[in-house]
């Protein structure tokens, strides 16, 4: 298998962990995030790659990412007190919001505690 398969089976992966989630899968869940994008924008782009990989990395299977596309549905944006995108909140174990594209990996390591 060469290197362009494995990257887009990582890809699929990845891409699995953005589809709808259940109520179970939300309780199992040990970590949990909300990322509000802007569509197909290139930082909210970047965003989602950047914090995929990162929860891979790190978490494993030990994680969810529910996508808010404001684009669609602005209310739970308004809701968080969201004025930006792209944003990450992360709901569990305990409560960071972090503005950007996330490409600064150590940082948001460090801000969400995973370092």
């Amino acid at each position: 298998m060469d290197s362009i398969d494995q990257s887009e089976q990582g890809k699929a992966r990845h891409a699995q962990r953005l589809v709808p989630l259940t109520t179970r899968e939300l309780k199992m869940a040990r970590y949990q995030f909300r990322l509000f994008v802007a569509g197909t924008e290139a930082n909210s782009a970047m965003a989602r790659e950047n914090l995929l990989a990162m929860c891979s990395e790190r978490l494993k299977d030990d994680y969810t990412v529910q996508e808010i596309d404001v684009f669609e549905d602005f209310a739970p944006a308004i809701a968080e007190n969201i004025v930006v995108t792209p944003a990450l909140i992360m709901d569990k174990p305990r409560r960071v919001i972090i503005f950007g594209n996330l490409k600064e990996t150590d940082k948001v390591l460090a801000a969400l505690e995973l370092k």
